[in-house]
């Protein structure tokens, strides 16, 4: 018997639950993270091809879970992208967990914040594999702080991490707003380290250069001198490094 042979489920039943414990895990997915890709809910659902992600998307679209629909990218082309419903949203919501949540409205996914948003989930898909708790950072803070994250993720040994996902450079001056923005929230115990996660050595580079570069930052009315000790919590690596 070959390998692929000796991994067909023959028996319905099991069959059954298998599948859908697969269909839980992308409406669980998608109740944090409101819409996501075909590809990513592949991974997240655990299927081998793309043929049999798209037949359980359908399959979930078909029972009203999820819906899909196609957004232009800013610079690149379309896609199509599945995203909850109310009765999605209410049918997986587990015991005690209020139904309600972000509902998913294509008008409402900003095409130049598309790529980045994937990216996201795509190091949440990591993170998650390497033991770490990953929640997206909106509804968790303030709406002023919620600026300065992209997410929150717990490592293994308890430590809270402020996950910055940087796909291009910002001004020194607007660097300078979030260090201190950071150090702040690290002060009031929200979390202590800081990791920029860039897709390019390049762009991770320079967004660290301009960090050692900045000497000055001004917080609620008052100038602070920035020192190496400041800049310690900050971590800089490319998506594809080991940092998990």
């Amino acid at each position: 018997m070959t390998g692929h042979a000796a991994t067909l489920i023959h028996d319905p039943r099991e069959r059954a639950v298998r599948r859908q414990a697969k269909q839980e895990r992308v409406l669980r997915w998608l109740r944090g993270n409101t819409w996501s890709s075909a590809d990513i809910l592949r991974e997240v659902a655990r299927l081998g091809s793309r043929q049999a992600a798209h037949a359980m998307l359908k399959a979930l679209a078909r029972e009203g879970f999820i819906r899909a629909a196609v957004i232009a990218g800013e610079y690149g082309p379309t896609l199509q992208v599945w995203g909850i419903t109310a009765h999605g949203a209410a049918m997986s919501a587990a015991p005690g967990e209020p139904i309600e949540t972000r509902l998913f409205e294509p008008s409402k996914v900003n095409p130049a914040t598309l790529a980045h948003t994937l990216d996201v989930q795509r190091l949440q898909l990591h993170a998650d594999h390497a033991g770490w708790r990953w929640r997206p950072i909106a509804g968790e803070f303030a709406r002023s702080e919620a600026k300065y994250a992209d997410a929150i993720a717990i490592r293994p040994d308890g430590k809270t991490v402020a996950i910055e996902v940087e796909r291009t450079v910002k001004t020194a001056k607007r660097y300078a707003e979030i260090l201190v923005a950071h150090l702040a929230a690290r002060k009031q115990g929200k979390w202590e380290w800081v990791y920029y996660l860039s897709p390019q050595e390049a762009v991770r580079d320079r967004v660290q250069r301009v960090f050692g570069e900045i000497r000055r930052a001004t917080w609620r009315g008052q100038a602070i001198e920035i020192t190496d000790a400041h800049r310690a919590p900050f971590k800089f690596f490319t998506y594809d490094e080991d940092w998990t």
